[in-house]
């Protein structure tokens, strides 16, 4: 019939914190040009909050309805970087630097933390521990963190000690 509605939507908010070790070389001048190379290994974990809202409207029924719901979910894998620095000193305390590199983080697999009764029917709609799918799939949602590094900026050491010497 004329005039009936039904708005649905979806999103899904994600972060990722990692904690890593690795390894860092440098080398050059401390008062000139300098050059770093650093690789850093370790686990990434995620949260992400997926919300839906949903509302229908059947005005020759005098009929209207709308709800919304937030699901949380966690979930880790593995994570990596490596990156090329270069700087140069303009004062004993300060340097201009450029940055490139690139940072793998995949998350295979995220599950629901708590489970969430979307349309309040009284029926679960996502369960606690329960893998979030892709759409129409059994096969688990992957989360990519993943991309270049790209970095320009200014150092400025603080606390350390300048030594001048004069003859």
């Amino acid at each position: 019939a004329a005039g009936e509605s039904m708005t649905e939507s979806w999103s899904i908010d994600a972060s990722v914190v990692p904690l890593m070790a690795g390894l860092q070389l440098r080398g050059g001048k401390t008062d000139g040009f300098q050059f770093q190379g650093s690789i850093f290994i370790g686990a990434a974990f995620a949260s992400a909050d997926l919300a839906q809202s949903a509302s229908i409207s059947v005005p020759w029924l005098f009929y209207s309805d709308s709800y919304s719901s937030t699901a949380p979910l966690s979930g880790h894998g593995f994570c990596g970087d490596a990156s090329l620095k270069g700087s140069v000193a303009v004062s004993p305390t300060v340097r201009l630097f450029a940055e490139v590199g690139y940072v793998l983080a995949t998350i295979k697999e995220m599950t629901f933390d708590r489970s969430v009764d979307i349309n309040a029917d009284g029926a679960f709609d996502y369960e606690k521990g329960k893998v979030l799918e892709e759409s129409n799939s059994s096969k688990a949602l992957e989360f990519d963190f993943s991309g270049g590094i790209v970095r320009v900026g200014v150092e400025v050491a603080f606390g350390r000690r300048v030594i001048v010497r004069s003859n």
